[in-house]
């Protein structure tokens, strides 16, 4: 049933011309993928309002109504049948001895169906799926040959303007000023959170982790958290270990402008112990004088 596109239940009881009769349970839409030339067509067919009967053993079409309802013009001959729409082959059918014909190709099913629809083949799109080759060059492709299977179907004009290739091509302007260095222990400190982590640690089963860093001694702290509510209370202890065993007071922290530590709670901490806040861009360690 996941085949029929969409689904509409309507049970009914089906007489043919053999003694025996068929339930159906439904109706809908089939989408079929013809096997033509030695591969599958990117051309897709939907066979509309197609009865589900679960009970016949193979799916039955009507050539008769492919002709009167869907246009087509058909030709057999001994081997097989071959379906045309505007002069243009859309599928065929292998005839057995017994005299039965088969259609050749697969029905898809919903997914599929979507994974396979089509786009017209125009220099854009092989400009796309040969990794964003310049257009002269898949032009000099095309004209001599040199790729197999590469066919177009438009003759638009690429667009000269691509942004994935212009973002490739983007750079980055080196930092001139050097980030300063601290001179005495706890001057600054930088501080981040990593999580949520696939692997949680032994014992503690936490997701996250916190990392804090002296700029001078350049000496990491790691907490593990369970979840992000507890980078306060982990940076509380650190404050209060670090001050204790050092004999410095922390006068610079350092972070990345994450919401963990944002909070009012966060800020309110900051300013009762006098600790000056730092802010640096995501994923710019360049600004830490890393």
């Amino acid at each position: 049933m996941d085949l029929l596109l969409p689904m509409q239940q309507n049970a009914r009881q089906l007489n043919w011309l053999m003694e025996r009769g068929y339930s159906q349970k439904g109706e809908g839409d089939i989408v079929f993928q013809p096997w033509i030339d030695g591969s599958f067509s990117s051309d897709l067919i939907t066979f509309p309002n197609v009865l589900f009967a679960p009970d016949l053993e193979s799916n039955l079409v009507s050539v008769l109504s492919m002709a009167r309802n869907r246009g087509h013009e058909i030709c057999i001959n001994s081997k097989q049948m071959e379906f045309y729409i505007d002069n243009k082959l859309r599928m065929t059918a292998r005839i057995d001895a017994n005299c039965v014909a088969y259609l050749d190709g697969r029905v898809l099913t919903s997914e599929k169906a979507n994974a396979a629809s089509t786009v017209k083949l125009d220099r854009s799109l092989w400009h796309r799926r040969l990794g964003h080759y310049h257009h002269e060059g898949v032009d000099t492709l095309i004209r001599q040959n040199l790729v197999r299977g590469l066919k177009l179907d438009s003759n638009a004009k690429p667009n000269p303007i691509c942004a994935p290739c212009i973002a490739g091509k983007q750079t980055r302007a080196p930092h001139t000023l050097p980030a300063t260095h601290a001179i005495a222990p706890l001057d600054c400190v930088f501080i981040d959170l990593k999580g949520p982590i696939n692997v949680e640690s032994i014992p503690h089963r936490a997701k996250y982790w916190m990392a804090m860093v002296d700029n001078t001694s350049n000496l990491v702290t790691l907490s593990l958290l369970h979840s992000k509510d507890g980078v306060l209370k982990a940076f509380c202890e650190f404050h209060k270990l670090a001050e204790n065993q050092t004999g410095q007071r922390l006068v610079h922290l350092r972070d990345d402008k994450g919401g963990e530590f944002s909070g009012k709670e966060f800020d309110q901490y900051c300013i009762s112990a006098g600790i000056t806040r730092e802010r640096t861009i995501v994923a710019t360690p360049e600004q830490n004088g890393q």
